[in-house]
């Protein structure tokens, strides 16, 4: 099952998810390692607890020039690939800033992190993908 999450972002990276080309935007992004993260999981008629998950993670730091337009296009790309494959919305796991995923045992969470630059006109986002098995 590790070797299905690690090919999770592979698949990403190939797929261009992480590609700005001609996009007005800038970027680099990580290798993909090990990550450690917290996932909130329900059971019926009880509230959610937290549990760690082991599993991976990539990331980008994007440079915005101009709209998020480009950034939430990349956002929905990655959403849109999960959704394609039978993962759906979990709503314990979503927020203003992550959109959590979960098909069977497997899980991911998209997040994106906004941040200023060296200047008030630099904007960067990080956008950083985890996946991994409960």
């Amino acid at each position: 099952m590790k070797k299905r999450v690690y090919l999770l972002l592979v698949i990403f990276v190939i797929l261009g998810f992480f590609s700005c080309k001609n996009s007005g935007m800038t970027e680099t992004h990580s290798d993909i390692r090990e990550v450690g993260f917290t996932w909130k999981r329900s059971k019926a008629g009880k509230q959610a607890v937290d549990i760690k998950v082991k599993g991976f993670m990539i990331s980008t730091d994007i440079k915005i020039d101009g709209d998020y337009s480009l950034l939430n296009e990349k956002v929905k790309m990655v959403s849109d690939y999960l959704t394609d494959r039978g993962f759906a919305v979990d709503i314990y796991n979503t927020s203003e800033i992550a959109n959590g995923y979960s098909k069977d045992s497997l899980v991911c969470l998209i997040i994106m992190i906004l941040m200023e630059g060296d200047s008030e006109s630099d904007i960067y986002a990080k956008l950083i993908i985890e996946c991994g098995r409960i």
